[in-house]
């Protein structure tokens, strides 16, 4: 059986009762088991982190032209922050 370990997590905020939080906030965490993977796979790991990260990156992207971009920032290729992307 296959065994995983969190090194990083992304997460959002659904519900907040406390007030401390925006709905939709985005949350993220860097696990100690990141410095353990690093020591142990050096800088292969390093790239293969960076690798994934990037091809989140592209996913959350694609799923954001998916559901629809407004035509105003598709016009732009801006996103609501008027970041450019």
């Amino acid at each position: 059986m296959s065994r995983r370990k969190d090194l990083l997590s992304v997460s959002y905020h659904s519900d907040d009762d406390t007030g401390m939080y925006q709905i939709g906030e985005i949350d993220f965490g860097v696990n100690f088991e990141l410095e353990n993977y690093i020591k142990k796979y050096k800088y292969k790991g390093v790239k293969d982190i960076l690798a994934a990260l990037g091809h989140l990156a592209w996913e959350v992207k694609q799923a954001y032209y998916k559901v629809g971009v407004p035509p105003d920032e598709a016009k732009n290729g801006i996103d609501c922050g008027n970041n450019k992307l």
